[in-house]
């Protein structure tokens, strides 16, 4: 999460200009003062990008020990800070500002359109995450987690985005954009899904009361989708569904993307197993709120298969188990089966 949202302890000196959204802190550690030597020329350029936000903020911005840029609502780059400047040299400063985010040189060209898409949802309002390979052309991309943040004014309506990147620790990242991870979304790829289970299943063995559950989500008109409105579409549609998925799960939990249309989502350490029931209808709630293009209200269904794993399972088994209840939900026109509570049969 972005370090605008630990810019709350600064209050006091800006809590009437920058309104930081209602999203739980992640600590940041901030290093010490760094010297932004073009902070100054930035601020020129850009007529004053921090006038009216408050010292604090421009503070916290010099001081960051991340990865920090300030995006203007048509997506054009305002300020870097310097740890922005030394990813990419810092002889292009000048050739950065005004830039299209998208167009940034930290990414690949064919990245350029998950970016704008990422940009574009939060100059709508939202938070978003990312982990991404980036760094300058010509030299080896390096993991970062990206969020793109809203910077509201005093009418609680974005008045820019903030940028930030850090550098991931690949073991700790179930949705790392590499080799384990759907190339659309960022989500897990079924390679990881099946590491990431035997790991919950390993837990599970030591622990008896370990209990977690695996949710199989088939959307059954996303092709409809992409006919009627073009790839495009489709693609963005996905893109915010994943975003939903993973915005509801817990720390812990992982959403993966097994196939256009299907989704799996693994609810970890689980109190009772009621809450994956609830979380299933949860779901097929924000699928529908999820149906509107333009002016166009899609009628989005979804089927969902959930099975319920311990220690004496491995992953496998687990896919196949929550598979029957989706197919079982679908051919019994049912939104939601529970393997083995629902009176199925195994393969």
């Amino acid at each position: 999460m972005s370090v605008l949202f630990n810019f709350s302890l600064y209050t006091t000196a800006f809590s009437s200009k920058v309104k930081p959204l209602s999203t739980p802190a992640r600590k940041v550690t901030m290093k010490s003062p760094a010297q932004n030597k073009n902070l100054e020329s930035s601020q020129q350029a850009i007529g004053g990008t921090f006038s009216g936000l408050g010292n604090a903020f421009k503070l916290a911005f010099e001081q960051s020990g991340q990865v920090q840029c300030i995006i203007n609502l048509e997506g054009r780059i305002l300020a870097a800070n310097t740890k922005a400047l030394k990813l990419i040299g810092e002889e292009h400063h000048k050739q950065l500002l005004g830039k299209r985010i998208w167009n940034a040189p930290w990414w690949r060209p064919e990245q350029g359109v998950l970016i704008q898409e990422l940009f574009k949802q939060a100059s709508e309002g939202h938070l978003m995450e990312r982990d991404l390979d980036i760094g300058p052309q010509g030299s080896l991309p390096k993991p970062y987690h990206l969020s793109f943040a809203p910077i509201l004014n005093v009418f609680h309506t974005p008045a820019a985005i903030l940028l930030e990147a850090y550098p991931i620790d690949l073991k700790r990242s179930p949705l790392y954009s590499g080799q384990s991870s759907d190339s659309l979304t960022g989500l897990a790829d079924k390679s990881y899904l099946k590491t990431y289970l035997e790991d919950v299943i390993h837990t599970s063995k030591n622990d008896p009361g370990h209990s977690f559950a695996l949710l199989y989500i088939q959307i059954e008109s996303l092709s409809s989708i992409t006919n009627l409105f073009g790839q495009a579409i489709g693609d963005s549609f996905i893109i915010n569904l994943a975003r939903k998925f993973r915005a509801n799960t817990r720390d812990g939990d992982i959403v993966a993307r097994l196939a256009e249309d299907a989704f799996v989502i693994v609810l970890d350490n689980l109190q009772v197993t009621q809450n994956a029931h609830d979380f299933a209808q949860r779901c097929l709630k924000f699928l529908e709120a999820e149906c509107q293009v333009g002016e166009t209200h899609l009628n989005v269904s979804a089927h969902i298969g959930i099975a319920f794993g311990d220690g004496g399972t491995n992953s496998d088994k687990l896919l196949s188990q929550s598979l029957d209840a989706l197919t079982q939900a679908q051919q019994t026109r049912r939104n939601i089966v529970v393997y083995g509570i629902d009176k199925l049969e195994p393969h």
